[in-house]
């Protein structure tokens, strides 16, 4: 697995964000899938290990749990900066 995947450090979103609808289209499309992706997984295979590069292990459910954390992080991020952003 890609360093990114414990490591926040070394995730970088190289696309810009200028189109609001299209990319919330993205957002919402990726979420779908991956919630699919999640409802078809077995208990057993939520116990599974990955090797993150540079030797660190993580199971599927570690995993998800920080897939859900940093999308909650960025979201609040964005619901931030739109705020920030908004005359008054």
């Amino acid at each position: 697995l890609h360093a990114a995947v414990t490591d926040a450090g070394a995730r970088h979103w190289e696309q810009a964000a200028t189109d609001l609808p299209g990319e919330l289209g993205l957002l919402a499309d990726e979420a779908v899938e991956l919630a699919g992706r999640v409802e078809a997984m077995s208990p057993t295979q939520w116990g599974e290990i990955g090797r993150v590069v540079g030797g660190t292990t993580v199971t599927a459910l570690e995993l998800a749990h920080e897939a859900v954390r940093t999308g909650i992080g960025g979201l609040r991020a964005t619901e931030a900066a739109m705020a920030a952003a908004r005359p008054d």
